[in-house]
C-alpha cells in the first residue's frame, strides 16, 4: 500500500454560528462586528477534527491510501478525542506525540451566513522536535506532506530536508503564513526539495517578492527547483506548471456551507490523484471536486470524498 507521511498540526476545531453579527468593511477588508461587553447568543456549536496535516491524511485515507500522521497533542480531553478520530479514520499515528508537556492545538471558527469564516487559532504550548520523531519508520521513496507549521518548527523542517534527500522522499509542501514570512533564501531551500509545491497567489507573490501574472510566478518556482507547482486563486481556480506545460483548473461551483478545509481537500485530491497514476492536469480535477465536496458541509473532514465518489464525479 502507498503510504504518505503528513507532518504538521492536528487541531480541535469548534464551529460557532452566531445569531447576531454584522459584516462590515474597513479599508476594503470584511470585518465581523459584535457588541462589546455583552453576551452573544450562539445559534449552533459543533466540535470537529482539523489541522492541515490531519485533514490531508484523512483525505488520502478516504482514497484507500496509507496515511501516517506526525504531530503532537496534549494529554487532555481534546487530545484523546483527536487520537480516537485518527483510529476511526484508520490513520497510523505512532508518530503522534501525546504528552502533558503539550497542549492540544485548537481553533474557533466563526461562520458567516455566506459560507466564509474567521478562524481564531491557538497553537498551544510545547514544541515538536526532530528527536521525538521516529524517522526510521519512514519508508524510502514515500510521499511526504509538510503542512503549515509554527515558527518553532524551523529546526524540525531543516532536519526533514536532510531526510528527504537521504530517503528520496517525494516532498509536498503547503506553506503556512508563518513560513511565507521567512526569508526568501529559507523558502527557496524548501522549494528546491519539493516534488509538489502548493500555495495561493498572494503567498507566491510574497515569497518571490514581486507581483506578476500566474505563469511568470509559476516559472520562478520551477526555476527554484520545484518539480511541480500549483498556485490557487480563490474563486478564480488554480493554475499549475510542471516545467513543460501549464494547466488551468476552474472551481466546481456548489452551495457553500463552510470554507474550512477547502485548501486541504484540494491538496489531498491532487496528491491522491498523482499517487494513483493521474497526470497533473487530471489530479487538479480531483482536487477541485474534493474541495467542492468539503465546503458543502461543516468541518474540514466530513465532506472528503472516497475513491468510489471521486471516480463517479470524474
Amino acid at each position: 500500500m502507498n503510504k504518505t507521511y503528513c507532518l504538521g498540526e492536528a487541531m480541535s476545531d469548534t464551529f460557532l454560528e452566531l445569531e447576531e453579527s454584522e459584516i462590515t468593511k474597513k479599508n476594503g477588508q470584511k470585518m465581523i462586528c459584535l457588541p462589546y461587553g455583552e453576551k452573544i447568543n450562539v445559534a449552533s456549536l459543533k466540535h470537529k477534527s482539523g489541522g492541515s496535516a490531519f485533514n490531508v491524511a484523512v483525505g488520502l485515507k478516504r482514497f484507500g491510501l496509507g496515511a501516517s500522521l506526525i504531530a503532537s497533542v496534549g494529554k487532555d480531553s481534546e487530545g484523546s478525542r483527536l487520537t480516537a478520530a485518527m483510529d476511526k479514520e484508520g490513520i497510523e499515528h505512532s508518530n503522534v506525540i501525546e504528552s502533558d508537556k503539550f497542549e492540544t492545538k485548537s481553533a474557533i471558527i466563526l461562520n458567516g451566513k455566506d459560507g466564509d469564516r474567521t478562524i481564531l487559532v491557538y497553537h498551544g504550548q510545547g514544541v515538536l522536535n526532530q528527536e521525538m520523531v521516529v524517522w526510521d519508520k519512514i519508508e524510502d521513496g514515500s510521499w511526504f506532506y509538510l503542512g503549515p507549521m509554527p515558527d518553532t518548527g524551523r529546526e524540525l523542517i531543516d532536519y526533514l530536508l536532510e531526510v528527504v534527500a537521504k530517503k528520496n522522499l517525494k516532498l509536498v509542501v503547503n506553506p503556512g503564513s508563518v513560513q511565507v514570512e521567512w526569508s526568501k533564501e529559507d523558502n527557496l531551500r524548501i522549494i528546491s526539495k519539493s516534488e509538489l509545491y502548493v500555495l495561493n497567489k498572494e503567498e507566491a507573490e510574497s515569497i518571490m517578492g514581486e507581483t506578476g501574472n500566474e505563469k511568470a510566478l509559476l516559472s520562478k518556482f520551477i526555476k527554484a527547483g520545484a518539480r511541480k507547482v500549483i498556485i490557487t486563486d480563490g474563486r478564480n481556480g488554480s493554475m499549475a506548471y510542471d516545467g513543460s506545460n501549464y494547466y488551468k483548473q476552474d472551481i466546481v461551483k456548489v452551495k457553500t456551507a463552510d470554507m474550512t478545509g477547502a485548501g486541504d481537500a484540494y491538496l489531498a485530491g491532487v496528491v491522491g490523484g498523482l499517487i494513483n497514476g493521474e497526470n497533473l492536469e487530471s489530479a487538479m480535477k480531483w482536487g477541485a471536486l474534493n474541495s467542492a465536496s468539503v465546503v458543502t458541509k461543516f468541518g474540514a473532514q466530513e465532506g472528503l470524498l472516497n475513491m468510489e465518489e471521486i471516480k463517479r464525479k470524474i
